[in-house]
């Protein structure tokens, strides 16, 4: 197995942290952990606690939204053109130790970036009057994405007396789509930041609800969109907020969670008492995360804005628990 590079950075071995083999994400490959990840997931969040795990890890949600139709950059040899930029970061540390009253939407912020980049595609046209809903805008230019990539994820231990950073894991619903185009444009991931680990909320998604396996032919009708899932997991923002860069990246984490919770629950007889308290903590986390949706089609885009200002909303109606920005 390819040894994880992360310069000078002092992080506790990643092989002692978990008994599955850690996920390669060198650049020339990106190895799948077995069902997706979903024991890596289980051990960060205290889950299963059969192994040591890191509580320093950051969840990092990632989403991009291109100028072309993804699928006709399989078959193009044009450089794919980065609209929008979206980031939720979920700060596990704060969850331990694991109480009832724990909140994840203060646990969670959100970063949305917008490129002056014409669409290709009426899709993409179409796609772009999408408002982000959890945060405001902030305009860069395309120079400017390699060092927006190292502001999101290179985060600071603040608690380590030395210069140290802190692993990540890094999600996203088909988020091997989202490296693929960022290695086209010359960016590598891992040579940016410590990944401790890539989750992909598709894959397990695919394990994790009926028919339990990516290769088992899906039940009629069932989507496995981001939509598609957070659907089957009870929750269903409106449709309209969905392909946009910010508003994708929180719905993944959510439904990381969401997943995590849900496969758990399905073991709970195998659940030690420590493992059940976490659970429960989680559970009632996320169902006390309330969210108001601004008023579809309202424009809350500010160019030149500060991305950690947030957006003013507007109706109160909460289709599924949604973390809220922590600024």
């Amino acid at each position: 197995m390819r040894v994880l590079r992360i310069y000078n950075i002092r992080l506790p071995t990643i092989m002692t942290l978990f008994k599955e083999p850690v996920v390669d994400v060198g650049s020339s490959n990106m190895t799948h952990l077995r069902q997706g990840g979903l024991g890596h997931l289980e051990r960060f969040l205290g889950l299963r606690l059969d192994n040591a795990f890191s509580r320093d890890a950051v969840f990092i949600s990632l989403d991009l939204e291109v100028a072309s139709d993804r699928q006709r950059l399989h078959s193009s040899t044009d450089r794919p053109l980065v609209r929008q930029l979206g980031f939720a970061h979920l700060d596990i540390r704060g969850l331990y130790p694991l109480i009832a009253s724990t909140n994840l939407g203060s646990l969670t912020s959100v970063h949305m970036y917008q490129l002056d980049v014409p669409p290709r595609s009426k899709r993409a046209s179409r796609r772009e009057e999408r408002p982000c809903i959890f945060t405001r805008t902030q305009q860069i230019r395309p120079e400017q994405v390699p060092s927006i990539l190292m502001q999101n994820l290179r985060i600071q231990d603040n608690s380590a007396t030395s210069n140290q950073l802190r692993p990540i894991i890094l999600i996203g619903h088909s988020v091997r789509e989202d490296l693929k185009i960022l290695r086209f444009l010359g960016i590598d991931i891992p040579s940016i930041a410590p990944i401790a680990a890539v989750l992909d909320t598709h894959t397990l998604s695919r394990f994790v609800l009926p028919p339990h396996h990516p290769h088992v032919p899906k039940l009629p009708g069932q989507d496995f969109s981001l939509r598609g899932v957070l659907a089957q997991l009870g929750c269903q923002p409106p449709t309209a907020t969905f392909h946009n860069a910010a508003n994708d990246a929180v719905y993944s984490l959510l439904a990381m969670l969401l997943l995590a919770v849900h496969h758990s629950a399905t073991r709970k007889d195998e659940l030690n008492a420590s493992e059940v308290v976490n659970l429960q903590a989680i559970k009632h986390a996320l169902s006390r995360i309330q969210r108001n949706y601004p008023l579809l089609g309202v424009d809350i885009q500010v160019s030149n804005s500060d991305s950690r200002s947030p957006a003013t909303l507007g109706s109160e109606s909460s289709a599924c628990p949604i973390p809220s920005n922590n600024y």
